[in-house]
């Protein structure tokens, strides 16, 4: 992996699990950081990254199913850093139980949140790049995925 100095990243679900993963390998190779979770965990997640690695971290508490959250993360990135190199689209959920139990509700969540979560992060994050003519949209996955869910 190369060096992420001078790089700036958003990424999503970094709260815990996977996104918080990333976001530690991020900032090992110095890349400044927004991290943006629906979870308020992702503000000591952000600080614990700050305390380890000494680099420029925001955190943006919101829902990756509402695009205008996206935006605004998306804006206060390029206010704080001045532009945005990469976008790692990592939010997922993955709520496990026989099909005939599913409802509704879970099968909305879960098209919320995997689906148009994607779709609006890249709808958000694109637009700089475009303007920029430079970054990289990164989307992650997780083996859960071949659970069927």
């Amino acid at each position: 992996m190369a060096k992420l100095d001078g790089k700036v990243a958003l990424i999503t679900g970094a709260a815990l699990g996977l996104g918080q993963g990333i976001a530690s390998v991020y900032a090992k190779y110095g890349a400044k950081l927004c991290l943006f979770d629906r979870d308020p965990q992702v503000e000591a997640t952000a600080q614990e990254l700050r305390d380890s690695y000494q680099i420029d971290i925001i955190s943006y508490i919101g829902d990756v199913s509402r695009l205008e959250d996206l935006e605004a993360a998306v804006s206060q990135t390029i206010q704080a850093f001045g532009h945005l190199d990469i976008a790692c689209c990592n939010a997922g959920i993955c709520k496990l139980a026989p099909f005939e139990e599913m409802t509704d509700q879970i099968r909305d969540q879960h098209i919320n949140v995997n689906i148009k979560g994607v779709w609006n992060t890249c709808q958000a994050t694109i637009k700089p790049m475009l303007k920029q003519r430079a970054g990289a949209i990164v989307i992650a996955s997780s083996v859960t995925g071949g659970f069927g869910c």
